[in-house]
C-alpha cells in the first residue's frame, strides 16, 4: 500500500470517529511516545490487525491516559470479543471524559459500553459461609481477589479462568473452568482441610460427644440417704451448739446431753457428705444385656452395699460385696 493510500486509510478512520462523537487523540507536548503508540495502534486496526492495535492502544493509555486511547482500545478489544475489557475501556474513557467536562464525547462512550451488556460473559467465585476460614486467600488468573467481590458476578473476557484458594495450615484447592459466551459461570470454593487430617480428628470427637448414652447416679438410695444424714447432722449441731450455750449461763440437769448432740451431728455430717458426693455423680447407663450374652466378667451376682451405722455419739459406714 502506497504512503498516500495510508494517509486516506488513516484519514477515513479518523473522520469514523468524529461521526461517533469521539475526537482523535490530540498531540501533548511531552507525550512523543504515547502519540506515536497511538497513531501505529489506528494504522494496525484500519488494516485488521486487532491485537496488535490493542496492544499498542493499551501501552499508549499506560504512558498517556487520554480519553480517545481508551476509547480505541475498547472498539479493538469488541472486535476481538473481548466485551468485558472492551466495556471497562469504554467506561474508563467516560469517566474521563466526564472529569473534562465533554459531555458528547462522555454519552458516546457510555453508549458503547451500554450496548455491549447483553454479550457479556460473567464469572462468579461463590464462597460459601462454611468455606470462610481465617486467613482465606483467593486468586483469579493469579491476582488477588479482594474479599468484597466474593460471591459476586463480574464480567470477564472469554477463556480459562483459574480460582486458586489457600490459608494457613490448611491444604490448597485449585479449579480452571472455560468461560465460551454470554450468561455466567460459577466456581465454588470448597472448606479447606487441613494439613494432617486434623479436620477429620476433630470429627471423630464432635462424633463420640454426640453419641454418649443417657446418665444415671451411681445410687439413688445412697445418695438420698446422704442427703438425709447431712441434713440432720446440721439440725443435730445446731441443736447442742445452742443447748451447751444456754446451759453456761443456767442450771442444766444433763450438760452432756448437748455436746453428745453436737458430736453426732457432725458424725451423721461426716456419713452423708461423702454419701452424697461419691453416690451423686451421674455414670452412663449400661444397654441392657442381649438374651443369651454371658456376663460380664467380675461382675456377675456382684453388688456393692453400703450401711450407714448411727450410734448415740457416733457415726459411720459399713461396706460389704
Amino acid at each position: 500500500m502506497s504512503g498516500a493510500m495510508k494517509r486516506s486509510s488513516i484519514v477515513l478512520g479518523l473522520l469514523a470517529l468524529v461521526a461517533a462523537g469521539v475526537a482523535p487523540r490530540a498531540a501533548i507536548a511531552g507525550s512523543p511516545q504515547a502519540q506515536e503508540l497511538f497513531d501505529r495502534g489506528m494504522q494496525q486496526y484500519e488494516a485488521g490487525q486487532h491485537e496488535a492495535a490493542c496492544e499498542s492502544f493499551a501501552r499508549s493509555q499506560k504512558v498517556d491516559p487520554d480519553v480517545s486511547t481508551a476509547y480505541q482500545l475498547g472498539r479493538c478489544n469488541e472486535q476481538l470479543g473481548r466485551y468485558a475489557s472492551a466495556q471497562a475501556a469504554y467506561l474508563d474513557a467516560a469517566e474521563m471524559a466526564k472529569r473534562a467536562g465533554d459531555a458528547e464525547r462522555e454519552r458516546a462512550a457510555r453508549t458503547r459500553a451500554d450496548a455491549i451488556e447483553p454479550k457479556l460473559s460473567r464469572f462468579v467465585i461463590d464462597v460459601p459461609a462454611a468455606a470462610h476460614v481465617k486467613g482465606l486467600r483467593l486468586e483469579h488468573n493469579g491476582r488477588p481477589v479482594d474479599q468484597n467481590l466474593w460471591s459476586q458476578p463480574l464480567p470477564v473476557d472469554p477463556g480459562k479462568h483459574t480460582v486458586t484458594a489457600s490459608a494457613e495450615d490448611r491444604e490448597g484447592w485449585s479449579t480452571t473452568l472455560v468461560v465460551t459466551g454470554p450468561g455466567t459461570v460459577t466456581a465454588q470454593v470448597p472448606l479447606l482441610a487441613k494439613r494432617n487430617g486434623e479436620d477429620e480428628d476433630e470429627d471423630e470427637d464432635e462424633d463420640e460427644d454426640e453419641d454418649e448414652g443417657p446418665t444415671k447416679r451411681r445410687s439413688g438410695g445412697l445418695f438420698g440417704t446422704g442427703i438425709a444424714l447431712t441434713a440432720a447432722g446440721g439440725a443435730a449441731v445446731l441443736v447442742g451448739v445452742a443447748g451447751a450455750g444456754a446451759c453456761e449461763e443456767n442450771v442444766c440437769p444433763a450438760p452432756g446431753l448437748w455436746a453428745a448432740t453436737a458430736l453426732g451431728g457432725l458424725a451423721m455430717l461426716g456419713a452423708g457428705i461423702p454419701l452424697m458426693i461419691i453416690f451423686g455423680k451421674k455414670v452412663p447407663v449400661e444397654p441392657p444385656a442381649k438374651p443369651g450374652a454371658p456376663a460380664p466378667v467380675g461382675r456377675a451376682g456382684a453388688a456393692l452395699r453400703v450401711e450407714p451405722l448411727i450410734g448415740p455419739a457416733s457415726a459411720g459406714l459399713r461396706g460389704s460385696f
